[in-house]
Order: C-alpha cells, then structure tokens, then sequence
C-alpha cells in the first residue's frame, strides 16, 4: 500500500501491484501504525508511545492499532489550531 499526497494536500492510498487484486477497488477505512507514523511525519515508536499515553485517536484490534485518516487528519488540525495565536 502507498499512501500519496495529492496537489490539494490530501492524501489518497493506493494498492501495490503486490496486495490482492481482489480489494484493489475497494477503499479501506484504516492504516496500521507504520503508515499513521509516516503520514504525519513522526517515528513508528512515537505513535505507539502516544497510543499508549492516549495522545492520539486510534482504535485497537487484538495487539494491533489502527487509524482512520479522517481522525488523523482532524487531530491534526486541532494540535496546529492549538499552536496559533489569536
């Protein structure tokens, strides 16, 4: 899977030629914790860290943690909101 951002600044996630052709059309609803890390530009271990401190959305399967990009990109938007003065 890659994740790429677009001229308007989204980001869109596409299949390799590798993955299952079968669900090539189908968009998913989530990523795993290495490409959350990589989309917002931070390190596999510090979102695993923020996870655990309840810094940052995320919603647990079994041992793993995954990410709606619409949460990421809104919890995103609230933390640089945070850091401007009015």
């Amino acid at each position: 899977m890659l994740i790429e951002e677009k001229k308007d600044n989204s980001f869109e996630v596409k299949n390799t030629p590798h993955e299952d052709t079968n669900i090539a059309d189908a968009k998913r609803l989530t990523i795993d914790a290495k490409q959350a890390a990589a989309l917002i530009g931070i390190s596999y271990w510090s979102i695993l860290e923020m996870c655990k401190r309840g810094e940052i959305p995320y919603i647990p399967v079994g041992s793993r943690k995954l990410f709606r990009m619409e949460s990421l990109t809104s919890w995103l938007a609230a933390r640089e909101a945070g850091t401007t003065k009015q």
